[in-house]
């Protein structure tokens, strides 16, 4: 059997850094890291094959992989119980599993900058030519925005790029990371390309399915908030309708059976929460939950 990959990650409620193994993937391995495997990528990632096993992981018949994935991962009832989720025979199909919620409390302070997603962080500063690297691939941010000209957020240059990178057994659903306005959003479609390690190198995210929203959020101003799909079923479920104003912690949308990232794109007035930057200056990611603080606006700087 292939070796598990791994990373590390600092752990922001022990403040040690540990090592997330993520299970190995051989369908994944042979589609990314052989020839035949490329070739037959496309038909992977087409339609009908997503809906086809969406079919299947929403019917009852999923319900006993359930108890083969929470085994395989070292998830137990109690760990369920603890983090506010109901029990695994709660569950009648594998969907309704992977898409389980849980309350999301967020103390919603004014110029405080709060986690839209559990997951693991990683942060960038926001230039020409950036290219944010993401398990060994690099991507800009006109890529990413599906824009070949990203003159019209120029008022982001300078500004952080923070990528929260979500793990099969994470809670799947995503939140605003402070109050304020949506403007616009606008779906960006996609073949569905993985974005766990082992396609590292492929450039998943230039033809992944993408949701684009630009908000202004209060104190913090203008900032953009993309949530990606991944291989197999990748969709990205927004709350209908997407409201005009929003607090902070308010659920925006979830993930349906796909591993998944959220990237938030924001101006140059944040300050990372003291333990996050030196995190991110050794090259760790940082174990984030949704809700919970990650920043404040920089004193003296509003959105105007």
């Amino acid at each position: 059997m292939p070796s598990e990959p791994s990373t590390s990650y600092f752990d922001r409620q022990t403040g040690e850094v540990r090592t997330l193994a993520e299970p190995s993937d051989g369908a994944l391995a042979f589609a990314y890291g052989t020839p035949v495997g490329r070739l037959l990528l496309k038909v992977m990632a087409s339609p009908w094959p997503s809906e086809l096993w969406g079919r299947l992981m929403r019917s009852p018949l999923s319900r006993g992989r359930v108890a083969r994935f929470c085994a395989q991962n070292g998830i137990t009832n109690a760990s369920l119980t603890r983090a506010g989720f109901a029990p695994m025979e709660s569950y009648r199909s594998f969907a309704a599993f992977f898409e389980r919620t849980r309350p999301a409390p967020c103390a919603g302070e004014p110029g405080v900058l709060y986690a839209p997603a559990d997951g693991y962080l990683s942060c960038y500063r926001i230039a020409p030519g950036l290219a944010m690297d993401i398990k060994g691939t690099t991507y800009t941010v006109p890529e990413l925005l599906g824009e070949p000209d990203a003159t019209r957020y120029t008022d982001l240059q300078g500004g952080l790029c923070l990528v929260f990178r979500l793990s099969l057994t994470d809670y799947h659903h995503f939140h605003f990371p402070a109050a304020g306005t949506c403007v616009s959003q606008r779906q960006i479609p996609g073949e569905l390309h993985s974005v766990r390690p082992v396609a590292a190198g492929k450039r998943p995210f230039s033809r992944n399915k993408r949701s684009v929203s630009q908000l202004v959020l209060d104190g913090f101003g203008p900032a953009v908030m993309v949530e990606v799909g991944a291989m197999l079923v990748g969709g990205i479920v927004q709350d209908e309708p997407t409201p005009a104003r929003f607090a902070a912690g308010a659920h925006k949308g979830h993930f349906a059976l796909s591993g998944s990232t959220v990237v938030l794109l924001l101006r140059d007035n944040v300050i990372l929460d003291p333990d996050i930057a030196p995190a991110n200056a050794r090259g760790l990611e940082t174990r984030v939950e949704a809700g919970t603080r990650i920043g404040r606006l920089r004193e003296g700087v509003g959105n105007a």
